[in-house]
């Protein structure tokens, strides 16, 4: 979610006429006749509801909508709650279990450790590099640090490791680690990300 922001705007397909079954249902809720009157077309987020998009994010370059949308539609699919009568004398159902991609806490190695990696590998290319090259060098060069867990393929179709690496330079971008303004695909220090490398800033 490189390009999220804590205000954007909706796309047409919020306004016009192709609605979720959710939104349909707010509108009737609310007497509106349209998207319009319910949803202004800008939203600003509050740091609480960016915080829990960051965390539902499954592609790098998700925007704020693509996450929204796939939440919307996966609980138009969710079934009902059976009524508590209906459950009488069923066998007790089983226990939602986590998804498999979320790794206990130890399982992984923390974001955090990526950290110093990612920065010495962009300051031996000279400050900058292109996003796979410092993915592939951050990986031979923490191979022996890395978990088991590390190595699971995601939902997504990426080696976790990787994934992580590149939630770890977007974190870093928002400590200014990293900067925000380099090209499209390209990862670079800042004079920060290098003082944080020599150990002279910490964060």
């Amino acid at each position: 979610m490189s390009c999220l922001s804590k205000a954007f705007s909706l796309s047409p397909e919020w306004r016009g006429g192709q609605l979720t079954a959710s939104i349909r249902r707010a509108l009737r809720a609310r007497g509106a006749q349209s998207t319009g009157e319910l949803l202004p077309k800008t939203i600003v987020l509050t740091d609480q509801t960016y915080r829990a998009l960051l965390l539902r994010i499954e592609s790098f370059d998700d925007t704020p909508e693509d996450v929204i949308l796939r939440l919307l539609r996966q609980n138009d699919r969710a079934p009902a709650s059976p009524a508590p009568d209906q459950l009488r004398g069923q066998e007790p159902l089983e226990e939602h279990r986590a998804e498999p991609e979320r790794a206990a806490p130890g399982s992984i190695l923390p974001e955090r450790e990526y950290w110093r990696p990612i920065l010495a590998v962009l300051a031996e290319r000279g400050g900058s590099a292109h996003a796979n090259d410092v993915i592939e060098a951050v990986g031979k060069r923490m191979e022996r640090d890395l978990l088991p867990r590390d190595f699971e393929e995601l939902r997504i179709g990426e080696i976790r490791w990787r994934n992580r690496t590149r939630f770890a330079r977007l974190r870093m971008k928002e400590r200014g680690l990293l900067s925000d303004r380099s090209p499209r695909g390209i990862w670079e220090l800042t004079p920060d990300g290098r003082a944080y490398l020599s150990g002279d800033l910490e964060v």
